[in-house]
């Protein structure tokens, strides 16, 4: 929730970029803001707007970088770039085009087969690409939180035996795949249900936020094993479905998928075990311990099973 100081400032930075339209925010901080704007003739667009520190506005920029590279393609299932304005020396926005639909529902297969292939189609437009600026999803990027002791003073001494074994069994293979640079390229990195939206039997990609360069199945390992996480009694099936989707669109990637999707998964979930601690301070791990502890025990979990599978 937004305080209401917040929410007078990013309102009033929509309508000083887009006149008397209507704006909801859909989410957002201080720092940085999604807002859905509803203009006078009806039409809707999307406006991410920072207001923050060089880092986080340079973050901005490459979202919009990557964007405008993407979205030149046919078929490209993302928003596509509107404008990017400077409101003032602290704010920066761009508006997209709003992207009409819903998320996948657990229930349905045919949701999830949607899911894949829109994965697939976005890998094989971002397939090879590469920016100057983009985050590297690499194994440093993961396993560099397992050195900050915030962290392991959260870890009973089973599950660091757990992760640390998952970092040894998985680590070099997730490596492996960004240096053979074969299925590399332009990856979402956030690719969960929630960052998917279903318009009739096509399906599109929103927040780009975290966008970088890395293994492209670091996608679809993202998909699967936050859905093994958040329905767990649906995660075998939305396995099969997502894979089998991404198949139907790049079948000539089945055999890697079939081998190295278990890597992939454990390295999400040894991403989640580490959230939010790439920012926390003493004071913060104080305040967010509860939901720290619910990421680990479900994430380490996920590694048990993925370690015991052959």
């Amino acid at each position: 929730m937004v305080s209401d100081e917040t929410h007078a400032y990013w309102l009033e930075a929509a309508h000083a970029l887009l006149g008397d339209a209507s704006a909801e925010i859909l989410a957002g901080d201080s720092e940085v803001a999604t807002l859905l704007l509803t203009l006078t003739d009806r039409r809707q667009v999307v406006m991410k707007a920072v207001r923050a520190a060089s880092e986080k506005r340079a973050n901005l920029f490459f979202q919009w970088e990557a964007l405008m590279l993407l979205s030149a393609e046919p078929d490209f299932p993302g928003p596509q770039p509107v404008s990017r304005h400077s409101l003032s020396d602290e704010t920066e926005v761009f508006v997209l085009g709003y992207v009409p639909g819903r998320h996948p529902a657990f229930e349905s297969d045919e949701d999830f087969r949607v899911f894949g292939a829109t994965l697939a189609r976005f890998h094989k437009i971002s397939k090879g690409k590469r920016l100057s600026g983009a985050t590297n999803w690499d194994l440093h990027r993961v396993a560099r939180h397992y050195e900050n002791p915030l962290l392991l003073q959260l870890l009973s001494d089973q599950e660091r035996t757990i992760v640390a074994a998952a970092l040894d069994r998985f680590g070099p293979q997730f490596q492996a795949q960004i240096d053979e640079g074969v299925w590399t390229g332009l990856v979402h990195s956030d690719s969960h249900r929630h960052n998917v939206v279903i318009d009739g039997a096509r399906g599109s990609l929103i927040d780009f936020g975290e966008c970088g360069f890395g293994a492209l199945f670091w996608d679809l390992g993202v998909a699967v094993a936050d859905s093994a996480v958040d329905a767990p009694e649906r995660g075998e099936v939305c396995r099969q479905n997502l894979v089998a989707g991404y198949c139907t669109v790049t079948p000539e990637a089945e055999p890697i998928v079939d081998k190295t999707l278990p890597v992939f998964e454990a390295m999400r979930s040894l991403e989640v075990i580490t959230w939010p601690v790439s920012d926390w301070s003493p004071e913060r791990l104080a305040g967010d311990k509860e939901e720290a502890r619910d990421n680990i025990e479900v994430s380490v979990r996920h590694l048990e099973a993925l370690l015991d599978s052959p």
